[in-house]
């Protein structure tokens, strides 16, 4: 019983710290349309797409070039997503990528625009 209780703890606690640290990734993500982030034009095709939790940036590469990097929010989800989500947010004649929620996940990476990432002066 003793070495139960043990495997228990150690599993509830592991559970609690890989929790902690998962929600980083790096992906491949096909995007059906262009769009844009902070003004930068992503054509329409696959992309690596990196998120840091630590630093808050979300970074989206084609092959090893950096197409964009911006700063993001998290926001959590009631349930895990079962698929990835992509919304966006129509800008007259152009989309801008709004936010991001990989499969499995119970958070939702919300770009900000460049007037909420810009500081005030």
């Amino acid at each position: 019983m003793k070495f139960f209780g043990q495997c228990f703890l150690l599993s509830a606690v592991l559970t609690v710290l890989l929790g902690i640290v998962a929600f980083a990734f790096e992906k491949e993500i096909t995007f059906g349309r262009d769009f844009t982030v902070n003004g930068t034009v992503v054509k329409k095709g696959t992309y690596k797409v990196k998120f840091d939790e630590k630093s808050k940036e979300l970074t989206i590469f084609k092959g090893k070039e950096v197409v964009v990097k911006t700063q993001v929010t998290t926001e959590q989800l009631a349930q895990a997503s079962r698929q990835e989500q992509l919304t966006y947010r129509e800008n007259g004649p152009v989309s801008e990528l709004k936010a991001i929620v990989v499969s499995g996940s119970k958070e939702r990476v919300v770009v900000q625009s460049a007037e909420m990432a810009a500081p005030n002066q």
